[in-house]
């Protein structure tokens, strides 16, 4: 308490000129009575140079531990507004009592001079002051407060300085046991350092983590357990808890004797219908006439003399099921003695299978076409593009004249309604000569006539025609830039094969063609109430 005395006094008479100033640190004071009172790491502070060196944490003591703490709150103040003193930071250390412990003062000392030039730091950095005399606290300083909080749990865990009088031991030479052992889940929670603390909780939340995935490998193992049957499980009871991934994710395993059964399928198969090694010869083929001619019972069918498979046809179709009768019994008479464990259901169902992968090669080799064949049909497939891309056009340059001509505004529900496919298609007159980008003749379009259409859509489709003709290509010199418009001929004896609209009003078909179809066709057309359309007098004339 000397130590003390000597900074009061001289705390008192700095204080007498500068008495707003003394108000000020009180209430300071008096705001940090609640919050400085914790414990800070200990430092070595030269005097004589002013030189901080930060050593190994110190075992620590409460402020005032050497001391009874103040008990009222105005002595409590005076020792905060002592110890917070600017004149206070800077004063030189304080001399050992005579009095006193020596051990216990000269502790004492060094804690307080070691707390004295952090402790004011924080307080001058962090808490400020208003006019008024009140603290707020910046976010640095709410910050560093939850920092000198952990480093003070550490220090409460340490041991007092009654009992270890020297020199703590290094925490590296003493504690050998693993941050593992040491945060277990059933240990209690951890009151060290904010390292330590973070530690726990990472270890903590890796078990509980890895806790969680057993249990959900568990439950999948036995739902997967449940789903498979044991007819479908060939891998035992205990290859299941090793592969307990879902079955379906991976290729069905057969055992080996099912394996040997479908082996000798193929090859039995293979000299039933005199073939050789290679899977893609198909020899001997039934005719469709002779299928149909053993549907009828005029055919023997399928025989051991002149074993042949429908590939052609169904695999579960009657001339099949005939030839899988024969093989089943050719196949058990012959290996009977050889494989007694071979049955009936066993051998048809691998001959079934091995029919479906036979006939699926046989239609892809079918399929399959020369290059010649492989020309025609692509040539064939551009030209029914080029026909439908002409209807499309046809379709935007009529809707374009609606838009041009206002007294044309009823038609555009008619073109609507219409769409791209009721438009007439067309084919060319000469495909040699639509080919020959050089060619000086123009290319001519016959039309094809839709018989199902109406007279008045047409004629309103070819005034429509008429128009674009005339406005992108006058006569005179005053023509629109771009190739001159397709050439369309008419000839009615050419009629569209392309199937009815449906779904359109009465008004838009023809009387003709309405009554040429019976109740049934006629319902399937979906027919609409008429609607009419107005158009000026202009272009009706």
């Amino acid at each position: 308490m000397d130590a003390y005395s000597g900074s009061e006094s001289a705390s008192d008479a700095d204080a007498e000129p500068e008495d707003s100033r003394s108000r000020v640190l009180e209430r300071r004071a008096a705001a940090l009575a609640d919050d400085v009172l914790s414990d800070v790491p200990i430092r070595n502070i030269d005097r004589d140079s002013g030189n901080r060196t930060p050593t190994r944490p110190q075992p620590s003591l409460r402020l005032g531990s050497s001391s009874p703490a103040p008990s009222s709150s105005r002595a409590r103040t005076t020792f905060l507004r002592d110890r917070y003193h600017p004149t206070r930071l800077h004063s030189p250390a304080p001399t050992k009592s005579p009095s006193g412990s020596s051990r216990h003062q000269s502790h004492t000392d060094h804690n307080l001079a070691a707390a004295e030039e952090p402790e004011a730091s924080r307080n001058n950095a962090n808490h400020h002051m208003d006019d008024q005399g009140q603290r707020f606290t910046s976010h640095y300083a709410r910050h560093t407060m939850g920092f000198d909080e952990d480093v003070a749990m550490n220090h409460r865990s340490s041991p007092t300085p009654d009992s270890h009088a020297g020199e703590q031991p290094n925490r590296s030479e003493t504690n050998t046991e693993r941050p593992s052992d040491r945060f277990s889940p059933n240990s209690p929670p951890p009151t060290g350092s904010y390292q330590d603390r973070m530690l726990a909780k990472i270890l903590s939340s890796e078990e509980r983590n890895g806790r969680t995935l057993r249990n959900i490998a568990d439950l999948l193992k036995s739902q997967d357990t449940r789903r498979r049957s044991p007819e479908q499980d060939n891998d035992g009871p205990d290859n299941r808890d090793q592969n307990w991934r879902t079955f379906k994710r991976r290729p069905a395993r057969r055992d080996r004797d099912t394996l040997d059964l479908q082996k000798t399928v193929r090859s039995f198969l293979q000299r039933l219908e005199s073939r050789g090694d290679e899977q893609s010869i198909f020899p001997d083929q039934p005719t469709t006439d002779e299928v149909k001619d053993f549907l009828k019972g005029r055919n023997r069918g399928p025989t051991l003399e002149r074993f042949r498979v429908h590939y052609d046809g169904m695999p579960a179709g009657l001339w099949n099921v005939t030839a899988r009768e024969v093989f089943t019994r050719v196949f058990l008479e012959t290996y009977e003695e050889e494989e007694p464990g071979w049955t009936l259901q066993a051998v048809s169902d691998a001959f079934y299978s091995r029919i479906r992968s036979r006939r699926a090669l046989w239609r892809k080799n079918k399929e399959e076409l020369s290059p010649e064949e492989k020309a025609i049909k692509r040539e064939l497939e551009l030209k029914a593009t080029r026909r439908r891309t002409r209807r499309i056009n046809l379709w935007n340059q009529r809707l374009a004249e609606v838009h041009a001509h206002p007294g044309l505004a009823e038609a555009e529900e008619v073109l609507v309604r219409l769409g791209a496919l009721g438009m007439s298609e067309d084919e060319s007159e000469d495909e040699h000569q639509h080919r020959i980008h050089n060619s000086t003749r123009r290319p001519t379009y016959i039309v094809r006539q839709r018989t199902e259409r109406a007279t008045w859509v047409t004629r309103l489709v070819r005034l429509l025609d008429d128009l674009h003709y005339e406005r992108r290509y006058p006569p005179g010199p005053d023509r629109t830039r771009g190739g001159p418009p397709r050439e369309r001929k008419i000839n009615p004896v050419i009629m569209s094969r392309l199937r009815p609209m449906l779904g359109q009003p009465r008004n838009y078909y023809s009387p003709f063609f309405l009554g040429s179809l019976d109740a049934y066709r006629r319902a399937e057309l979906a027919m609409r109430p008429e609607r009419p359309c107005r158009l000026s007098p202009q272009y009706t004339a």
